[in-house]
């Protein structure tokens, strides 16, 4: 604006009643003349830099201290429409229900507070950031794709690598592709998780002939893969800025969280009851145990709800859920004990302390497809069973288990192996390709073992139940947990008398009911004589058992500590800081891990020495000489035969010690005690049934070897039970439910 022209307005100003900028700003906001849209719309659109300017020309602190006032009524305003019912963030301790804690997201409660009070929040996220350097916000929105799987190696490479390619010797599949890699590459993919097991990654394709041709130019001597690599980098990078982006848009996450905290504190400051999130806290510090004090302290600073309010809210969760288990599908019981040990301060005599030993259990309904006449079997077993006071004993209406009942069943053999054997003959293959890093190219050959009984995935729903004051370890405990259950799920006697119910538990919880039952084969109802119950045995204590045989058969007898071959030296270099702790009770996470380092280790020594024979001085020689699939299988498959105990190994061991090669015995038996534990813990990974069955009389003989009779007599009824006993239905219910426990 011409300096002439601000006179001419100021001086117009002046004569009309000594009117002033600030009357003709007001005029022209509130004028409606079409003409005068121009000049308003400059005013509105151009606040900010008006502010700037009185901000410099304000000599005190009238101006901002105006502009705070007035943001502040809009921040009330909008706390004021946030707080009210309305919102739907007003939580009642005493009535909350399961609906509101399992639909919490504190993503949505970014949102709605969002869009209730837009300028407070971002006035917060202003505050959050005042320092520009430090800002962690996601960056702009990126075409990134997902579906790009990135190994190690390949992100090594594009970080050092170059886009001409290497003049290492590439490495070739069989069918002619070509996979660039070379032992800077290798170093970098030894880095890769060698517990990631079962995953088949494809091979890279190598260029086509016709691009190499275009890529070769007549005179230049330029590498044939530099496309490749160049590929391979950019699909490297993307991955590496992918990752990145992830990582920004996590902490952009983690300050909307901070902006719900602030802004919910502000608000509960106003209104006790606008206590979402407080709640939701309060009831998770509850969970996690903690301190009475530390959580007071949260309440009083806002950020938690009040103890009381919290035993409120379990007081109603509580009431909620016993309602729910009311209501139920049939379900499965799933029980086991815990204790607690009441502790004094100071004892002294009366007053040291108790413990006491209570029931926690879970309601796991039928799976889709199971009806209630699929369970209507309580009778029929009721005329067959052991229990029943009129079948004496001797009855033949009572099967009685034989030998032939728990050997393995005899079956066509494939190339001199059974089915377990080409099954041990995978894990081998399996243990090379995983964890040596040099056959990685073979991953997608590897597979899976051959199936038998694969189950369907399902997700199995459990609903928790009231603990039970009830001691497991007695009869009469038992039957109070048996009460306790069919009343929390309001089961009808008269139901019982037809349909069985699954019990999905341990050795223990199989030993009580048995007792049960053989203490009450008088009673006329199956509810009392537990004619409905059918125990499943738990296959996570199935592996606990096994790895416990492991330990007594390798690790207890004081000869196999001594033995500089033995699995106690490999514990002594595995797990240097816990070689006192394996020699009385390791615990099952423990052996788990180390049962399968161990095995890892004989098998690969296996293949070192197979290597050996064949001229190579390495596996990594060996594998440099690009061996076809169908040999690496022939040769897997012709050491289990070398390597593992076969049938003429009993006669072996008979022999003069003299001619026997005792240390080789010894560690084809740990190999082989070893491959039936991967292949259990791998059979219930993948949930097939058939597998894990096919097992048993393994595992049972090497129960009743270790000194574990009743676990072996156990599953000996229990593989009766299901190929003699139930009807095909019911084994296919009991079966189709067997992993519930796993």
């Amino acid at each position: 604006m011409q300096p002439q022209l601000l006179s001419q307005i100021l001086t117009a100003l002046n004569k009309d009643h000594n009117s002033t900028i600030y009357d003709l700003l007001i005029a022209t906001l509130r004028s409606r003349d079409p003409s005068h849209s121009h000049h308003r719309d400059s005013i509105l659109t151009r606040f900010p830099d008006l502010f700037d300017l009185l901000s410099e020309q304000s000599s005190n602190d009238d101006f901002a201290t105006n502009v705070v006032e007035a943001a502040t009524s809009v921040c009330q305003e909008e706390i004021q429409t946030l707080i009210l019912k309305q919102s739907g963030l007003h939580f009642d301790g005493s009535h909350t229900g399961l609906s509101q804690l399992e639909g919490f997201s504190i993503a949505e409660l970014g949102q709605k507070v969002q869009q209730l009070a837009p300028h407070l929040w971002h006035m917060v996220g202003c505050l959050l950031d005042v320092v520009p350097d430090r800002r962690r916000t996601a960056p702009a929105e990126m075409a990134v794709d997902e579906d790009i799987e990135m190994e190690p190696a390949d992100i090594a490479m594009a970080v050092e690598g170059n886009d001409e390619g290497s003049e290492e010797s590439d490495d070739e599949l069989e069918d002619g592709e070509t996979v660039g890699r070379t032992e800077m590459e290798r170093e970098a993919g030894a880095k890769e998780d060698a517990n990631s097991n079962d995953t088949a990654s494809e091979g890279d394709e190598a260029p086509s002939e016709e691009a190499e041709n275009e890529t070769q130019q007549p005179g230049v001597k330029k590498s044939p893969y530099r496309k490749q690599n160049r590929a391979r980098r950019n699909a490297a990078l993307i991955y590496i800025v992918s990752t990145l982006s992830q990582q920004s848009i996590e902490l952009t996450h983690l300050r909307m969280q901070k902006k719900v905290v602030i802004i919910v504190i502000m608000g509960h400051s106003s209104n006790e009851r606008f206590n979402a999130l407080q709640c939701v806290i309060g009831f998770f510090l509850e969970l996690k145990c903690t301190p009475e004090g530390v959580t007071e302290l949260l309440a009083h600073m806002g950020v938690s709800a009040s103890t009381q309010t919290t035993r409120n809210m379990v007081k109603s969760l509580t009431k909620s859920a016993i309602g729910r288990n009311k209501h139920l599908p049939r379900s499965m019981f799933i029980y086991d004990n815990f204790d607690m040990d009441f502790k004094v301060a100071q004892p002294t005599a009366g007053k040291i302390g108790s413990h006491t030993s209570m029931m926690s259990a879970t309601f796991a309904p039928y799976a889709q497809g199971s009806m209630s006449e699929d369970l209507k079997f309580t009778r029929q077993l009721h005329t067959t069973s052991r229990f029943n006071k009129d079948n004496p004993p001797g009855s033949p209406s009572v099967y009685t288990p034989c030998i032939r009942d728990v050997m393995p069943r005899p079956e066509v053999l494939v190339d001199g192996l059974d089915s377990l054997h080409r099954a041990f003959a995978w894990h081998l293959r399996a243990i090379l390709i995983q964890q040596d890093q040099s056959f990685g190219r073979y991953k997608q050959h590897l597979g899976l073992p051959d199936a038998i009984n694969p189950l369907p995935v399902t997700k199995t729903l459990q609903f928790p139940a009231s603990a039970i004051n009830a001691d497991e370890s007695s009869h009469d405990g038992n039957w109070e947990v048996f009460k306790s259950l069919l009343e929390q799920l309001a089961v009808p006697d008269e139901r019982l008398e037809d349909e069985i119910i699954l019990i999905h538990g341990d050795l223990a919880t199989k030993e009580k009911i048995d007792g049960l039952r053989k203490m009450r084969t008088i009673e006329k109802s199956a509810k009392n004589r537990l004619g409905f119950a059918v125990v499943v045995p738990g296959l996570f204590h199935l592996k606990m058992a096994a790895t416990d045989a492991f330990w007594r058969t390798h690790v207890q007898p004081a000869e196999g500590q001594d033995d500089r071959n033995g699995f106690y030296e490999y514990v002594r270099y595995l797990r240097p800081n816990e070689t006192i702790k394996f020699l009385s009770a390791p615990g099952f996470r423990r052996l788990h891990d180390t049962i399968h380092h161990t095995t890892w280790i004989d098998v690969l020594d296996c293949w070192r020495i197979e290597a050996n024979g064949r001229g190579f001085n390495s596996r990594a020689a060996f594998a440099d000489s690009k061996p076809s699939w169908a040999s690496i299988i022939e040769l897997s498959e012709a050491m289990v035969k070398r390597y593992l105990p076969g049938e003429d190994f009993d006669e072996k061991r008979e022999e003069l010690k003299t001619k026997r090669d005792m240390v080789f015995e010894n560690v084809a038996l740990r190999k082989q005690h070893g491959l039936l534990y991967l292949e259990l813990s791998h059979a219930m990974n993948y949930g097939d049934v058939g597998r894990i069955l096919r097992l048993l009389p393994y595992w049972i003989a090497i129960f009743k070897a270790t000194g574990k009779s009743k676990y072996s007599a156990h599953m000996i009824r229990f593989m009766t039970d299901l190929d003699h006993v139930y009807p095909p239905r019911l084994r296919y219910i009991q079966i189709f439910h067997l992993l519930v426990l796993s």
